[in-house]
């Protein structure tokens, strides 16, 4: 039995390497290869390449979108003790996507994951429990969740759980439990603003942009929109089309000519993240014409994009492009002149 134990450690110890070796054929561009040393990886326990797999081939990451497979490489995952690869497993359970949509199994997968403690299936569970979605509907369970998030470090969780009490809404107020959620909140927002700060200035343009929005709200630190334009600009220089769109927006009242510049940077970013295929960078485009955030609203457009992220095999670029198409056809129907009489 030791033998076999010890056996076992080597294995997976041996796999831990051939995932490692797989990722750095991946980011050097031999992605075959380490698509084949994941799949064997997987195959050995490795639940890290399952959940890779399952991601590339959802996605459809320089391999053909297949939502089926997908889920085989979660199931895997979540099988062998990967929480995330059962949060991903219960989305595309609820969605429908690969497998056959399943909100019961959906809810009980997004519920065993937060028993594992993945504090976003914890979210989505409770938001079940709201609305009755694949589980019976259960509000004192879904603030039970809710407060669980909180005490597990979530700022924004304690910020809206303290909204609620302060309101009584969907639970009894309770003006004193707001109160402390509140300088609970208030507590974690400054950690976090802390760890944004030394990502961001070691580099991490995301952080930087997260930090912005930090001080936008004032969370975690004084509101100073100053600092928070200069760290979106950063963001913007470095290639983040959403800090750009986001910082034109903050031009706009009062220098409508740098807010147009900033909004065309982004758009400029994501168009030519598009055209070297990435879906999700289309699809975003589609939503941004689709409902004129940032630019002015043009349906030809986004649904000219939604197209581009539908050929690079994303569903909800698919699914859009098939919503707009079948508008187009209805208002085409309406317009159609009566016969004469």
């Amino acid at each position: 039995m030791k033998r076999y134990l010890y056996l076992a450690v080597i294995a997976m110890f041996c796999m831990g390497g051939v995932f490692e070796d797989a990722d750095k054929l991946y980011e050097d561009g031999d992605y075959p290869k380490a698509i084949k040393m994941w799949q064997r990886s997987c195959d050995g326990g490795d639940t890290r390449s399952c959940y890779r797999l399952g991601n590339l081939y959802r996605f459809g990451r320089n391999v053909t979108q297949n939502y089926q497979k997908a889920a085989d490489f979660y199931q895997k995952a979540c099988e062998s003790g990967d929480m995330t690869g059962c949060y991903e497993l219960a989305g595309l359970y609820f969605e429908g996507y690969g497998v056959r949509q399943d909100y019961q199994k959906a809810a009980s997968l997004h519920q065993k994951a937060c028993d594992g403690g993945n504090m976003f299936s914890c979210n989505l569970l409770a938001i079940s429990y709201e609305s009755g979605i694949g589980v019976p509907r259960d509000k004192h369970k879904a603030m039970v969740l809710r407060q669980m998030i909180c005490d597990n470090g979530d700022a924004d969780m304690c910020n809206n759980l303290a909204y609620l009490y302060k309101n009584g809404d969907k639970v009894r107020q309770d003006l004193q439990k707001a109160e402390i959620l509140y300088k609970k909140a208030a507590v974690l927002y400054q950690k976090k603003a802390q760890i944004n700060q030394k990502k961001c200035d070691e580099g991490d343009l995301y952080e930087c942009q997260r930090l912005a929005d930090l001080y936008i709200d004032g969370r975690g630190v004084e509101k100073d929109f100053k600092k928070a334009a200069d760290l979106y600009q950063k963001a913007c220089d470095g290639g983040r089309a959403a800090a750009c769109l986001i910082l034109g927006d903050l031009y706009k009242a009062g220098n409508y000519q740098k807010a147009e510049s900033l909004y065309q940077s982004g758009l400029n970013l994501l168009k030519n993240t598009c055209e070297s295929g990435d879906a999700d960078s289309c699809s975003y485009l589609g939503d941004l014409y689709k409902n004129g955030w940032h630019i002015k609203q043009d349906r030809s457009l986004a649904k000219e994009f939604y197209g581009k992220a539908c050929d690079l095999a994303e569903q909800i670029g698919c699914d859009e492009y098939k919503q707009l198409n079948e508008a187009e056809l209805i208002d085409d129907k309406h317009d159609i002149a009566p016969s004469a009489p």
